[in-house]
């Protein structure tokens, strides 16, 4: 070191503190928030699927369950306007040995319950979850479900 003075001067050297400088910190960052993004989207197109495919599989229950019934008493359990739910309201009707999810909602949407296969007058009934979009029907003289 050269002394000039009382001040004394160090020789210009490229040292490097360890570490990480700002630039990096921001891409690494960037990189982990584009990463939380796509996996909470993901996550969220997966929620719904799920939802989508409860109501769905809760529709199926009660077509079975309908038509048990519609065996023991000669007419379906329900007419229209009237649901069976587990989303928090009350429901109209029950069927026996049905456990609906939760959130999920069938309503009779038409039909006669003492002649549920009459073509004049088909007994309809739909199937929602109450976080999803999606509706599927079921028409008792079609015998198909249809997503509306």
């Amino acid at each position: 070191m050269k002394t000039v003075g009382m001040a004394t001067r160090r020789p210009l050297t490229c040292e490097r503190q360890a570490g990480f400088t700002l630039i990096e910190l921001m891409v690494v960052i960037a990189i982990i928030a584009i990463l939380a993004a796509t996996a909470i989207s993901f996550m969220q197109s997966s929620r719904k699927t799920a939802f989508d495919i409860s109501a769905k599989h809760d529709l199926k229950k009660f077509i079975t369950a309908q038509e048990s019934y519609f065996n023991e008493n000669q007419k379906f359990n329900g007419a229209a306007g009237q649901s069976t739910r587990n989303d928090g309201v009350a429901s109209d009707f029950e069927l026996p040995a049905l456990n609906i999810t939760a959130g999920v909602a069938i309503t009779v949407v038409a039909g006669d319950p003492a002649d549920p296969y009459n073509s004049a007058s088909p007994y309809k009934v739909q199937s929602r979850h109450k976080d999803s979009t999606k509706v599927f029907s079921y028409d008792f003289t079609a015998n198909i479900i249809t997503e509306n």
